[in-house]
């Protein structure tokens, strides 16, 4: 169960900032080639749809600029066989569809799983995409999403339920069991139970963690309204790790 205040006593314990200094140079390295690589990708179409909490109501019909840093991700270092928790209306998705190299499409095989089942028509558009509605927990989705890859994942995008212990788990499970290149941490910083999962991550992984919402912030390129201030973490994995973090 979540502890609310293991976050005042982690924050007491913790100098994460000086955690943080590990990673810039690396961080800024794969932002400034991943950004260059993505601005060149035609997302239109790509769009964000519906808004949540503050944004309900409202409907974005343009790629939010952080779509740009997961298509330039894909197509820089060359991923083509991508799972990606949490659906909603495809923007991301298909962003990253984009963003896999032309020769490597017919063969690439990217997932995305999602309670919803939204924007059926704008998906009929990417045959590669494969979606599978229901809980990214459910034992029969997890089997389905195994049994779809016949080996390791280059990336590993979560964008689900944003509590500690549902994003915990789900990393865990997925990332022992498909050893992902990349993953990417969508709203790291949205509330206080991604704030907690953050910091324990960072301090476990040190310079294979970074925020490339910080990273970005001095020219704005990751500030994507409602999620100005929630920033995306990177982690490059490493499966040496999943023993010795996953294990609990």
């Amino acid at each position: 169960m979540f502890i609310w205040w293991n976050l005042i006593g982690f924050r007491n314990y913790i100098n994460i900032e000086a955690v943080e200094k590990i990673t810039q140079q690396k961080g800024y390295d794969l932002f400034e080639q991943v950004m260059k690589e993505g601005q060149k990708i035609d997302l239109t179409g790509c769009y964000y749809g519906e808004g949540h909490g503050l944004d309900k109501g409202k409907f974005h019909n343009k790629p939010f600029p952080y779509y740009y840093f997961l298509a330039g991700l894909v197509r820089s270092q060359k991923l083509s066989n991508i799972l990606e928790l949490g659906t909603h209306f495809g923007g991301a998705t298909m962003s990253m569809s984009r963003g896999i190299n032309k020769e490597n499409i017919k063969k690439s095989r990217v997932v995305t799983v999602d309670i919803t089942n939204k924007n059926i028509e704008e998906f009929k558009k990417y045959p590669n995409i494969k979606r599978i509605q229901g809980s990214d927990l459910d034992e029969q989705v997890v089997k389905r999403v195994i049994e779809f890859f016949d080996r390791p994942i280059d990336l590993l995008y979560i964008d689900s339920n944003h509590t500690y212990d549902h994003v915990m788990e789900t990393f865990a499970l997925y990332v022992t069991k498909l050893n992902p290149k990349y993953i990417v941490l969508d709203d790291i910083h949205l509330n206080l139970h991604m704030e907690l999962l953050w910091r324990n991550l960072k301090v476990k992984l040190k310079d294979r963690a970074f925020d490339v919402t910080e990273i970005s912030r001095r020219g704005n390129l990751l500030d994507v309204g409602r999620r100005k201030f929630a920033g995306m973490g990177v982690i490059l994995w490493d499966e040496s790790y999943n023993e010795q973090f996953l294990a609990k």
